[in-house]
């Protein structure tokens, strides 16, 4: 019994040590935590922006060098080339303030190991402090670390975490400061003009029309235009941007298709601007605010004391010259007058070009709409029938106008769903497609003939093939229609006429 006892009192005293070890243990972790969680970077390059006065660096090989002088960065190989200040700024930021992950320091470290021994760029800048080099190696691309020793001292190598592929440009033209396209609102534009050889073609804003767009080719002929269409051609123009500079003052546009463009794309369009009525040249303040204007018009909003602002409508060009295409496909581009070359992708470019004017025809068969129609004759099977659309308006003792319209056939009323629906597919028919080389191939079967106060305007439907019918629109282009479409056009009418 004693024996038993002594196991036992043993048996909780080595779980209570056990215990006791195992605090302890943590209670170590957690301090070496707290002491040591992350160790310090390592400086390898310091300094004040301000203080910088040159920098260079190598672009494919090549050294290309920068003098800072009177605040202001100039590309030493090239003192007119538009630098781009912001880009030099980042760069010497970024130059100034390498840290490291770490540092291996060792009298036999073997160069090649690292890609030091033929490095991949040289970084040179100067400040106050004298000149410092940077010689990058390679980068281990599992870790994405990179390799660089400090001016001639290679017994000490870094490893600096740090994007220095893509910190520096692969083309000098990166760090130009060039034109940009303007800045256009789609809504904003009401002409097109896109010179093309044959495929030329000309899209104007036009409130006569029920689309509010027109659209002409290189023949002359007009069509009314499909504002969808239209609409994603002037959402495309209107986000245009320039993809690199490959020139800022070129002397031979040859070299890029340009002194006699494959293409010319014109585009008009207007601005909204403020500016300060205090004086009286208001209008003529607008219209110098850029070469392209050509005419403003103003409406004004008071300010205080003497002091007045107007918005200005200002009427706008774009014209781009389109020329030939570079190994990647994109368009060597310019804007005109200017002696800038620059790019715009493939796709974008050829989604302008390869278009003609009848891409952006409206696909409906009639140009009017229901309010316009008095009456309609409809002639199918050898029969014809005229269904009246009549409105009436009456005024009440206060003055409120009330309109009630009805349809008749044959002098009586006529169920008005039914016959508004007959109306309905008569004027929203649309085209499957449209193209003067389609030629009629049978006898007509089924006439409408919409009386307006313009006059009239006729629609024939003839058997084409299995799937559609052929009609010319009003505007004398052949079209084919849905065989569907026109089986409910005739469904709606014999319903009015009661034989269905």
């Amino acid at each position: 019994m004693k024996k038993t006892g002594k196991m036992v009192l043993c048996v909780i005293i080595l779980i209570v040590l056990l215990a006791i070890l195992l605090l302890v243990s943590r209670l170590n972790q957690e301090g070496d935590a707290e002491d040591g969680t992350e160790e310090e970077s390592i400086e390898v390059t310091s300094g004040e922006e301000d203080h910088v006065t040159a920098l260079s660096f190598q672009i494919n090989g090549t050294e290309v060098s920068f003098t800072k002088t009177d605040d202001t960065w100039v590309y030493d190989q090239d003192p007119e080339f538009p630098l781009d200040q912001t880009d030099m700024e980042t760069i010497v930021g970024k130059v100034i303030s390498l840290s490291a992950e770490q540092e291996l320091e060792d009298d036999s470290l073997e160069l090649s190991d690292y890609g030091l021994d033929a490095p991949t760029n040289v970084v040179t800048f100067t400040d106050d402090t004298g000149t410092t080099k940077i010689s990058i190696g390679n980068e281990n691309t599992t870790t994405g670390i990179w390799y660089l020793y400090l001016n001639d001292d290679t017994a000490k190598i870094y490893l600096v975490d740090q994007s220095f592929d893509t910190m520096f440009p692969d083309d000098i033209m990166s760090f130009a400061d060039g034109e940009t396209l303007p800045s256009i609102t789609a809504d904003n534009i009401t002409d097109i003009q896109v010179e093309n050889g044959e495929d030329s073609y000309q899209i104007a804003a036009d409130s006569e029309s029920t689309t509010n767009w027109t659209v002409t080719d290189a023949s002359g002929f007009s069509h009314e235009g499909d504002g969808d269409q239209i609409g994603t051609l002037t959402s495309t123009l209107a986000s245009l941007s320039y993809g690199g500079m490959v020139e800022y003052n070129c002397a031979d546009m040859a070299q890029y298709g340009l002194a006699d463009p494959a293409a010319t794309v014109r585009v008009h369009y207007t601005e909204e601007q403020t500016v300060d009525t205090s004086d009286d040249d208001t209008e003529e303040e607008a219209s110098d605010s850029d070469t392209d204007d050509t005419d403003a018009s103003s409406s004004s909003s008071s300010g205080a004391d003497s002091e007045e602002e107007t918005t200005v409508t200002v009427e706008k060009d774009l014209v781009l010259l389109v020329g030939s295409q570079n190994e990647e496909g994109n368009y060597y581009v310019t804007m005109e007058g200017s002696g800038e070359v620059h790019t715009i992708t493939g796709d974008t470019i050829d989604s302008i070009l390869d278009t003609s004017a009848a891409d952006y025809w409206s696909l409906y068969v009639s140009p009017v709409t229901v309010t316009d129609i008095k009456s309609m004759d409809v002639t199918y099977n050898g029969q014809t029938n005229t269904i009246v659309r009549n409105t009436e308006e009456t005024t009440d003792e206060d003055g409120d106008t009330t309109q009630t319209i009805t349809y008749t056939w044959n002098g009586e009323e006529v169920d008005k769903t039914e016959a508004s629906t007959l109306y309905s597919s008569a004027v929203t028919m649309t085209a499957q497609s449209k193209d003067f080389a389609y030629e009629k191939t049978g006898e007509d079967e089924l006439v409408l003939v919409m009386h307006t106060d313009d006059g009239d305007y006729t629609v024939s439907f003839s058997p084409y093939d299995s799937s559609f019918y052929y009609v010319v629109d009003l505007e004398g282009v052949p079209s084919l229609v849905n065989k569907n479409n026109v089986n409910s056009l005739i469904d709606a009418y014999l319903t009015v006429i009661g034989e269905k």
